[in-house]
């Protein structure tokens, strides 16, 4: 099946870089000469399909470059020793790899060392939305509503040793999920909505994805049954943050993942 592009069109959300086939295109269209050297991670890469992909700008005159990664602390949030992962040969990585973990790259000519890029976190899991549907106004949790409810159920698997809490939309956090009815022929997205995570005491309704867990979360949007009969053969994605360690890291921490119907896998990264 094909990949769903959508970054021409939805570009103030950043998650959707994540699953374009820009997630290995060239960071820079001329490479950066070695004595000023100092590589640069593109900000889509990201862990997807089960793999890392790290991709960096080219350095003038390298014959290697050098990958290291330290991992994050799920205890304290803080990052720990930079540790040496791989050497490569080009200018990008794509290995399998589950975990926490901030990467750096320098390129290396002989015995000279460039300095390291800027750090990026990537944080190996992933989520699959399982089961759609309308659901009508007065069952949901109880409350009679003047609208529909688009329900969508997403199966998290949080591969690292971090806690995901996930956000739900508010006047205090603004809009924190979305979703995204996107053109099965065009691929192209016709129409959003604000999403809210259902954070319900009953049902097996979650909000917090532990480590080493899969779990489902639940998400809906208000949209009308006439609505919705507009929309029954489109593609449907939701964006949505969550922050990793909620209980000992910073708000700064937040991340990002998006998940597809009719898509298998999905990609989180980070700062």
């Amino acid at each position: 099946m094909k990949k769903i592009s959508v970054k021409r069109y939805v570009s103030f959300l950043l998650i959707l870089l994540i699953l374009t086939v820009g997630i290995i295109a060239p960071v820079s269209a001329q490479a950066v000469p070695f004595k000023k050297a100092k590589p640069r991670i593109a900000s889509n890469s990201a862990y997807l399909n089960n793999k890392v992909y790290i991709k960096w700008s080219a350095v003038k005159g390298a014959k290697k470059y050098e990958v290291q990664r330290a991992k994050i602390n799920p205890s304290t949030g803080k990052i720990g020793k930079w540790v040496k992962w791989k050497t490569v040969k080009k200018p990008y990585v794509r290995m399998v790899a589950a975990g926490d973990f901030k990467y750096r790259i320098r390129a290396l000519k002989g015995k000279k060392k460039s300095k390291w890029s800027a750090a990026k976190r990537i944080f190996a899991a992933n989520a699959k939305i399982t089961h759609m549907g309308y659901t009508e106004p007065e069952v949901l949790f109880g409350v009679t509503l003047s609208e529909g409810v688009l329900e969508f159920r997403v199966l998290v698997s949080n591969r690292t040793h971090s806690s995901m809490g996930f956000v739900r939309s508010g006047t205090r956090l603004g809009v924190q999920n979305t979703v995204i009815a996107i053109h099965k022929k065009t691929r192209k997205p016709v129409k959003t909505w604000d999403a809210y995570l259902d954070t319900g005491s009953s049902g097996g309704i979650a909000k917090q994805v532990n480590a080493r867990k899969n779990q489902s979360v639940y998400f809906y949007a208000y949209v009308s049954e006439e609505e919705w009969a507009k929309y029954k053969n489109c593609k449907f994605m939701i964006t949505s943050s969550f922050y990793p360690n909620p209980t000992v890291e910073p708000i700064s921490t937040q991340m990002a993942i998006a998940y597809t119907a009719n898509v298998a896998e999905s990609a989180i990264a980070g700062k």
